[in-house]
């Protein structure tokens, strides 16, 4: 909202605006790990990471302060996450659950946008994440319970659209299917785990479903 300002935000506002997102981005910097992680502690730091990884992006592209952030820092350690035997980032959530597809997507979405979208780590992962989520263990249950599946779908199809090549052809063209298989009469979609009911579920598969739009200004590469 901040980045687009001067076209819909009152001019009033935007000076407030800025003190708040100044003052979250801050709390941000301030409880980045040494290592470049947050949370790490967490079975979902690497949800938390990526989060808290696009919340800067955004606001450096706002122009708001981020210098003290270490992205180089962030990057090595989403990349030591990597497991190369099963090809996802797996080595904090365990093999076969539901936190392998957040936290792959996850670190694929910051990789993907730092330019390392052709690193063994994110091309050995863009592949078994997609077949994880297609035919492998979870590809019966995806985009059926859980609302972060609906995350996962976004930051996927965000991250493949930075190279838009085969691997964008295999993925993009399957998950539009899949969600509008899933789409409610009303136009909504639901879930009922975890993150459940219809706003969260609705707002990121129109997210991925209008990726190729760049509607978004402030997701930059």
């Amino acid at each position: 909202v901040y980045g687009m300002r001067g076209t819909w935000v009152r001019t009033e506002d935007v000076e407030e605006l800025k003190d708040h997102l100044s003052s979250l981005t801050a709390q941000i910097v301030k409880s980045q790990e040494p290592d470049g992680s947050w949370h790490k502690e967490t079975f979902g730091s690497l949800k938390a990471t990526c989060m808290a990884w696009l919340a800067l992006r955004a606001a450096a592209s706002s122009g708001l302060d981020v210098e003290s952030a270490s992205v180089e820092k962030t990057v090595k350690f989403i990349k030591a996450q990597w497991n190369p035997q099963t090809k996802l980032f797996d080595k904090t959530t365990g093999h076969g659950n539901y936190q392998t597809i957040y936290a792959t997507a996850s670190c694929l979405r910051v990789l993907y946008a730092m330019g390392e979208g052709n690193s063994p780590e994110a091309k050995g992962a863009t592949e078994a994440f997609m077949q994880f989520v297609k035919t492998g263990q979870m590809g019966a249950a995806f985009l059926t319970v859980e609302g972060e599946d609906y995350l996962s779908a976004a930051l996927v199809s965000q991250a493949l659209l930075i190279e838009q090549d085969k691997r964008w052809n295999a993925w993009f063209p399957w998950i539009s299917n899949e969600l509008a298989k899933r789409q409610a009469k009303d136009g909504s979609w639901t879930t009922t785990a975890c993150i459940s009911g219809r706003t969260f579920a609705t707002s990121c598969a129109l997210l991925t479903l209008q990726t190729p739009y760049r509607l978004l200004p402030i997701m930059e590469q």
